[in-house]
């Protein structure tokens, strides 16, 4: 992995941690008060992810998995930093094939922590270059590392086995 591609997109992971953080309370906030009552960690977690009114926030909750993991990878490269940058471009593009935007942009201008949040990571983000890619779409790329990361992790285990 180049060291200055791996650099920048750890910074992109801290960024992208940070601002997931503030839309989850953001979202949080919300929530209570529509419900009318405060809810705890283990409640809205399990909101986040299994209450069908909030399942179109799952793209953002799996860009943050697949950054992680290509991280983990330890095997980023030039395309791979391009099709993060692209992934997250068309993330955050309100458009009719993408409720994440729409939605996303609708409580970002209601809250000022939140953009500043996005602002921080916009311009991390921005300086991660684009590039022409090489027989794979961004979505493609992602696949990838999924599938690495599961044959780095069985590899590890039988490792940690055969060790003891």
């Amino acid at each position: 992995m180049n060291s200055t591609i791996q650099e920048q997109l750890k910074t992109v992971r801290h960024h992208l941690h940070t601002l997931h953080s503030a839309f989850l309370e953001s979202l949080r906030y919300r929530y209570e008060i529509k419900k009318g009552q405060p809810v705890n960690a283990y409640a809205w977690f399990h909101v986040v992810t299994q209450d069908p009114e909030y399942t179109w926030i799952k793209p953002f909750n799996e860009i943050v998995m697949d950054l992680d993991i290509l991280l983990e990878n330890g095997t980023a490269t030039d395309q791979d930093a391009s099709a993060v940058r692209s992934e997250l471009d068309a993330l955050f593009t309100p458009g009719e094939a993408n409720p994440f935007g729409a939605k996303f942009l609708e409580i970002l201008v209601n809250d000022s922590d939140l953009m500043m949040n996005y602002h921080r990571f916009k311009a991390i983000r921005d300086k991660l270059g684009l590039v022409s890619p090489m027989g794979e779409t961004p979505s493609e790329m992602r696949l990838r590392w999924r599938s690495q990361n599961q044959i780095n992790s069985r590899a590890s285990a039988r490792k940690q086995t055969q060790d003891d």
